[in-house]
C-alpha cells in the first residue's frame, strides 16, 4: 500500500540544486545527465512503500489471464499486479515502483547507482538505459523488471509468495515476448532488446526454479538453467543481427550493444550446448560502425580480441574433425591456427602494456586476506573505481587463460604433427595466480547481486582451468579459493549458474565435484 509522506517526490540532489526531477528510480535522469551522484529519495518523498499483504498477493495469483487478441498478443503482464489494488491505480503504481526501487538497491554495488565515468567500463551503462526505457510503458520490459524485483525480494527476504508471483510474471512476460518476436517493428525497438537482457538476468539468478524431474537430470537439481540462459542469449543475438550495425551508433542502442556483446562472445567460446563457431560480431562492420561516434574503452578493445578468439576456437574444432578423418587440409589448418594464436597473444600483450598498469595500481591497496574479503564485518570498503579495475583485470587474465586453454588443446590434438612449439608472450601461470588473488574482490558483500555480471565468466574460466593444472600445491590452493568464494551464502545464485554450465559439458562435468558440499 502507499502512504503519503509529503509533497515533493524529488531526489535529495535535485531538491538541493533546485532542479526539476523526473523521479526515476533508483536515480533520476537529471543527475545522470549531469554525471553527478544522485543521493536517492529520502523519507520526504511522496510515497513510502509497504509490501502487499498475503491476501492481495494471493488475489493476484488467482486472477485469470484475459484472452489474447486477434493478433495473438497477450495482455500486459502488469495487469496481474494491478489486481493487487484494482480500484486504486496510484497505489498499484506506488507498489510497483517501490519493488523496482528496492531491486536496484539490492542489485547495484554498495546499493548505489554506478557513476557515469565508471559505468561504461564495467557493463553498468545498461542500468541507466533500462531506467530510461522503463518509462516508455513497454509492457514486456515492465513485466520482466517487476518479475525480477519480486523474485529478488522473495529470495533475499525469504518470502515464498513473492517468489511465486515473480515466477508467474516472468512466465507471462515470456509469453508476451514470444508474440513480440513476430512483430518486426516492435522487436527491433530498444525497449524490447532491454527486456531480453532482463530475461537473461532473471535466468542467471533464478533459472534454477525451472527444476524438471526427467532422465536428463544429473541429480544436482538444475538440468535446464543453462539451456534457458543460452536461449535468451541466442534471442539477444538474433535481435542484434536483425538490425544493422549503424543502428547501434549512439544513445540507448549503443549502450545496449556494447554492454551486451560479452556474453554472446563468451557463449561462442565455451558453449557445449551448441556448435562453437565464430561470432558474427567479429566481422569488420560490427567491430567498427557502432563506434563511429564513440571511442572504444579498454574493455571494448579487450572484447575485440576475444571476438577474434572465437574464430580460433571454431578452427580448432574443425581441425579435430580433419585429423580424425584424414583430410588433406590438415597442414594448412595447422599453420593458420598457430599464426592466429600468435596474433591474439601479441594483441593481449600490447593491451596489458597499455592498460594494465593503471588498473593494477588501483588494486594494489586491496587486502590479500581471503576471509576478510568475504566477511560482511571485515570486508574492506570497495570504491566503484576499484570495482571497475577488478572487473577489467579479471577479464583480461581470464582472456589469457582462454587462449592458453585453446593452445594446450591444440598442442595435445596435434602432438605428432607439431615439431617446434611456438613461444608466446603471455604466460598462463602468472595469469592464473593473479586471477586467483583478485577474484575474491568480486565476491565481497558490497558488490551485491551485480556479482553475476562481473564474476560469472572469470569464475567459470578459472574452474575450467583446473583441467590444465597438474595435481599439486597450486591446484589445491586454487580449489580452496574457489570453494570459499562460491561457498559464501551471497554467492548461491552464481554457484548454481556455474554448476549448471559445467554439467552441460562432458569434459567439465567432473569439475562439478568441486562445488559439492557448498549448499
Amino acid at each position: 500500500m502507499a502512504v503519503s509522506r509529503g509533497r515533493s517526490g524529488a531526489c535529495t540532489t535535485c531538491l538541493r540544486r533546485r532542479k526539476g526531477c523526473d523521479q526515476q528510480r533508483p536515480t533520476c535522469s537529471q543527475c545522470r545527465r549531469a554525471c553527478i551522484t544522485c543521493e536517492g529519495y529520502p523519507d520526504r518523498s511522496g510515497v513510502s512503500f509497504v509490501d502487499a499483504t498475503q491476501r492481495t498477493i494471493q488475489k493476484a495469483k488467482t486472477v485469470r489471464r484475459p484472452r489474447t487478441s486477434r493478433e495473438g498478443s497477450t495482455a500486459s503482464v502488469v495487469k496481474h499486479v494491478r489486481a493487487m489494488a484494482s480500484n486504486d491505480v496510484l497505489a498499484v503504481k506506488a507498489t510497483q515502483s517501490g519493488h523496482v526501487d528496492l531491486f536496484w538497491r539490492q542489485y547495484l554495488p554498495n546499493g548505489r547507482e554506478i557513476p557515469c565515468d565508471v559505468a561504461h567500463s564495467i557493463t553498468g551503462g545498461w542500468v541507466h538505459t533500462v531506467q530510461s526505457l522503463y518509462r516508455s510503458e513497454d509492457s514486456v520490459l515492465q513485466g520482466i523488471l517487476l518479475a525480477l524485483a519480486l523474485a529478488t525480494r522473495g529470495y533475499c527476504d525469504n518470502i515464498p509468495s513473492a517468489r511465486e508471483l515473480g515466477l508467474r510474471l516472468y512466465n507471462d512476460a515470456l509469453a508476451e515476448a514470444s508474440t513480440v518476436f513476430q512483430l518486426p517493428e516492435r522487436a527491433k525497438s530498444n525497449s524490447f532488446l532491454a527486456a531480453v537482457r532482463l530475461f537473461t538476468l532473471y535466468e542467471s539468478h533464478y533459472g534454477a526454479q525451472f527444476k524438471l524431474q526427467s532422465s536428463a537430470s544429473s541429480g544436482f537439481g538444475v538440468p535446464t538453467q543453462a539451456e534457458n540462459w543460452l536461449t535468451h542469449i541466442n534471442g539477444d543475438m538474433s535481435l542484434l543481427l536483425a538490425r544493422s550495425p549503424s543502428s547501434f551508433i549512439e544513445g540507448d542502442a549503443h549502450r545496449l550493444f556494447v554492454d551486451g556483446r560479452f556474453h554472446m562472445i563468451y557463449l561462442e567460446i565455451f558453449s557445449a550446448l551448441a556448435t562453437r563457431k565464430p561470432t558474427p560480431l567479429a566481422s569488420p562492420e560490427w567491430l567498427t560502425i557502432p563506434w563511429s561516434k564513440h571511442s572504444k574503452t579498454s574493455r571494448d578493445q579487450l572484447l575485440d580480441i576475444l571476438a577474434h578468439l572465437t574464430c580460433i576456437v571454431s578452427a580448432t574444432d574443425d581441425l579435430s574433425l580433419d585429423l580424425s578423418s584424414g583430410t588433406l587440409s590438415v597442414v594448412e589448418n595447422l599453420s593458420s591456427i598457430a599464426s592466429a594464436c600468435q596474433s591474439i597473444d601479441e594483441r593481449l600483450a600490447a593491451w596489458e602494456k597499455e592498460f594494465a598498469p593503471e588498473a593494477i595500481r588501483l588494486l594494489a591497496t586491496r587486502s590479500s586476506d581471503l576471509d576478510a574479503h568475504l566477511s560482511q564485518a571485515t570486508a574492506p570498503s570497495l570504491t566503484f573505481h576499484e570495482l571497475a579495475a577488478t572487473h577489467l583485470m579479471t577479464l583480461f587474465w581470464a582472456s589469457c587463460l582462454t587462449l592458453a586453454q585453446v593452445q594446450q588443446d591444440f598442442c595435445e590434438m596435434t602432438r605428432e604433427e607439431r615439431t617446434s612449439p611456438d613461444r608466446y608472450l603471455t604466460d598462463s601461470g602468472p595469469c592464473f595466480r593473479n586471477l586467483m588473488a583478485t577474484l575474491p574482490v568480486l565476491f565481497e558483500p558490497t558488490v551485491g547481486l551485480y556479482r553475476m555480471h562481473v564474476a560469472s565468466a572469470p569464475t567459470h574460466i578459472a574452474v575450467r582451468h583446473l583441467h590444465y593444472l597438474p595435481d599439486g600445491a597450486e591446484r589445491q590452493e586454487a580449489q580452496t579459493i574457489l570453494r570459499k568464494c562460491l561457498g559464501a551464502p551471497a554467492s548461491k545464485n552464481l554457484r548454481v549458474m556455474v554448476r549448471s554450465l559445467l554439467q552441460k559439458s562432458p569434459a567439465d562435468a567432473k569439475l562439478v565435484s568441486l562445488l559439492q558440499g557448498l549448499e
